[in-house]
């Protein structure tokens, strides 16, 4: 996962230089045990991995959201962001089960999350929520964390995702159809919108 990582960071510099700066610096895997642990979380290895690259995304004050996406669903969380939103949408108003953990969020209220490791088998899934798109139960969107890595490594190669005056543009045909070939076994490609 950190090798992925490094490389879809390089693409972004490569096609976005003055982008990459708005991303935090990683915290240490010491610093994100410790949170975990003080919040009685149970993370995965690979959003373990993620947190150490970058901890989120700084929005420059008066930016819109929107200018700061990189990611289709949303803005990447820090850490300490993400525990918010978790406490809030999961442990106080139960929207969603607790043990959906959110990773980005966009400004229509969709997340993408991920479930903590329990005591049953760990799955890598990703999870739409997204009540814009009538998907109003954690849905499956991506077979992994780094298999989303990897698919935005290819779509920004090929131009199928792209930032064009200062926004994330994808054409949405080409995008759920290059999506839904690199994420086989998730629900949400297969719906019909």
């Amino acid at each position: 996962m950190k090798k992925q990582l490094e490389e879809f960071e390089n693409i972004l510099n490569k096609l976005y230089p003055n982008f990459v700066i708005n991303f935090n610096a990683g915290m240490s895997e010491g610093d994100i045990n410790q949170i975990i642990t003080v919040n009685k979380l149970s993370l995965s290895n690979s959003l373990k991995d993620l947190y150490m690259w970058r901890n989120g995304i700084d929005i420059p004050e008066n930016s819109d959201i929107l200018e700061q996406m990189i990611f289709p669903n949303g803005i990447l969380f820090s850490l300490e962001e993400a525990i918010k939103h978790y406490k809030i949408c999961a442990l106080e108003e139960k929207v969603w089960d607790e043990e959906f953990f959110p990773i980005f969020s966009s400004s229509y209220g969709d997340y993408v999350l991920i479930k903590q490791k329990t005591a049953t088998p760990f799955d890598e899934f990703l999870y739409i929520f997204s009540p814009a798109l009538l998907v109003v139960e954690p849905t499956t969107i991506y077979d992994s964390l780094k298999t989303l890595i990897y698919s935005l490594e290819e779509g920004y190669k090929k131009g199928i995702i792209r930032r064009e005056n200062g926004l994330l543009i994808r054409d949405n045909k080409s995008y759920y159809d290059f999506m839904k070939g690199r994420n086989p076994q998730s629900e949400y490609w297969k719906m019909e919108y």
